[in-house]
């Protein structure tokens, strides 16, 4: 029997695009479904952002590689970014293939938007609920999952992430919440020296990049300084695409 999948769908000033959404939802060739209950009764869960869509086959392609491996705990796709008119826009660049490990997600980020997820209800049991606290909570809750069991990637373009003026912009906190779900990380996981140094290098590196665009130029500099230091391999590529930028500017 099809394991019956619950969508889960959160709505805030959804209005504009959230026909759009249902109708992407109600179109997939998977027909054990229930979209928008309080307690999720399915053994599959989905997630889906209000204003993003999916292709016919998502759910019945994931469901599939899930029958196929039990050991899976969550599948997730590509993604293509969509602008307010649902034309495409670009590719995600995601060039991980098939099975992922937990660095490689700590490291990349590499599920781009909850929507492109498929996972397996019973995987709550251990990680609890999702937190409230901090921002960027999915890349907390994919991690706390690819620590406890194997994912994969579905290398097809099934999800379609929208981009639109009303979506709220990234802030600093987005960054500095990442040394905690970082720190938090090292404390349940094995992760390797290497891995959590270059993901350390990342969120200063994206730091420094957020304070000099905001005229905070000491405080860049500052984790500029700190991010080649964990990564310097790193920071020469980054310093020579800028220089070489510049030079044919």
């Amino acid at each position: 029997m099809p394991y019956l999948i619950s969508i889960i769908i959160p709505c805030c000033n959804s209005e504009r695009f959230l026909e759009r959404t249902l109708n992407s939802v109600l179109k997939q060739d998977y027909p054990p479904l229930e979209v928008g209950v309080t307690e999720a009764q399915g053994e599959l869960i989905a997630f889906m952002d209000h204003d993003d869509l999916w292709a016919p086959q998502k759910l019945r392609k994931q469901n599939a590689l899930l029958e196929q491996y039990p050991d899976i705990g969550f599948v997730y796709t590509k993604v293509k970014v969509i602008d307010e008119n649902d034309v495409e826009l670009f590719a995600v660049d995601q060039d991980e293939e098939g099975f992922v490990g937990p660095e490689e997600l700590l490291l990349r980020c590499s599920i781009r938007t909850s929507s492109s997820v498929l996972l397996r209800k019973e995987l709550f049991a251990e990680t609890g609920p999702f937190r409230t606290d901090i921002f960027s909570a999915d890349h907390d809750m994919w991690l706390k999952m690819a620590e406890i069991t194997r994912f994969a990637l579905l290398p097809e373009y099934l999800t379609f992430h929208r981009k639109h003026a009303t979506q709220l912009t990234a802030s600093r906190k987005i960054w500095e919440d990442g040394f905690i779900i970082l720190n938090e990380a090292v404390k349940r996981y094995p992760y390797s020296f290497s891995c959590v140094r270059k993901r350390r290098a990342v969120l200063h590196f994206r730091l420094a990049q957020y304070d000099w665009h905001h005229a905070s130029r000491g405080r860049a500099a500052l984790h500029a300084a700190r991010a080649a230091l964990n990564d310097p391999l790193r920071a020469a590529k980054v310093s020579t695409e800028s220089v070489y930028g510049k030079l044919r500017g």
